[in-house]
């Protein structure tokens, strides 16, 4: 197999808190392929945005712990610098988060901040607006010359998230961390920012993370999907195959509450319970206090093991299709 365009092994993340050790990755592995995109699934609190931003060392290091080893293009990314990291993030890594009004910079117009990356970067000043320009067209925002002078507050937010967008792709990075791009926004303008997203990526032969605890918009775009839980991988597989055939329990809860058509004959179904404290995770399997199918063998370890070719499960009773 070719070598993956980002690797990680093993991730590992600590955070001191008052109530103890909080680990919110734990011996988390994946991979992506050069133009491949991997979803991330998981309720809220399944550690999914800090493995993220961990695994291309955005936590900072007084405030984090950080274990396991990280690669992109086989470069060791625990080996760089805080000066090297920065280059590197800033022309080939890039990463688009859930709120683009926190993102953005509210005292600074739309065309300052997209024009100051380009500079950055070498080019002049026409050169940089007209890149502005040309990603603002893409982004298929109307009016794309008066939204430069524009401030944040002054677009809708499907606009501000397609700002973020032109501004973590103006330098055309080879990899992007859409981390819940679309949450906010209504569902019409989701559709067209996972279409946007799609349609770029294709285009410039960019590979993806796209983090969601949406298993609908993960269908959408996803070439494989890895299931979170608790700081754990607890499922792996290509997208459809996960869909039409998930191996674990909690894949199948999570599958089970997403909405199907139009018509409902009563409540869609839940998963009882909450996800753990990640400061007092219980022994063994994290799913074990809301699984239905919870047995003995569930309060040991399930490490994550192959069930299939491309398969992976980390429950006992799982097995191939």
């Amino acid at each position: 197999m070719p070598e993956p365009l980002f690797e990680v092994r093993d991730l590992v993340t600590r955070f001191r808190s008052e109530g103890g050790e909080i680990r919110p990755s734990r011996g988390v592995s994946f991979h992506i392929a050069a133009g491949e995109v991997l979803g991330l699934v998981g309720e809220s609190g399944s550690g999914k945005s800090v493995t993220a931003r961990a695994s291309i060392r955005l936590q900072q290091p007084e405030s984090a712990t950080i274990g396991g080893e990280l690669f992109f293009r086989g470069q060791d990314l625990r080996k760089l610098d805080a000066e090297a990291l920065r280059g590197l993030r800033a022309k080939q890594i890039a990463m688009v988060v859930q709120d683009p009004a926190a993102a953005l910079n509210p005292v600074m117009t739309i065309g300052d901040q997209l024009t100051r990356i380009h500079r950055l970067h070498g080019g002049s000043e026409a050169e940089a607006r007209e890149a502005a320009l040309l990603l603002l067209r893409r982004m298929r925002i109307a009016e794309p010359e008066s939204r430069l002078a524009a401030y944040p507050h002054q677009l809708s937010g499907g606009m501000r998230q397609r700002v973020l967008i032109a501004l973590a792709l103006i330098c055309r990075p080879s990899l992007l961390i859409a981390d819940e791009p679309t949450t906010a926004l209504d569902v019409t303008v989701e559709a067209e920012i996972l279409a946007l997203l799609d349609e770029l990526r294709r285009e410039l032969g960019m590979a993806m993370l796209m983090i969601s605890h949406n298993l609908s918009v993960i269908g959408r775009i996803c070439d494989r999907v890895a299931v979170m839980y608790a700081g754990r991988i607890m499922e792996e597989a290509p997208t459809q195959a996960l869909l039409a055939t998930p191996r674990h329990p909690y894949t199948m809860a999570l599958l089970a509450s997403v909405p199907r058509g139009t018509k409902r004959d009563g409540p869609l179904p839940a998963i009882p319970g909450e996800p753990p404290d990640l400061a007092r995770l219980p022994p063994g399997c994290p799913f074990q206090a809301r699984c239905p199918g919870a047995a003995p063998q569930c309060t040991a370890e399930q490490p994550l093991r192959d069930i299939a070719p491309g398969r992976k499960a980390a429950c006992w009773r799982a097995e191939a299709a």
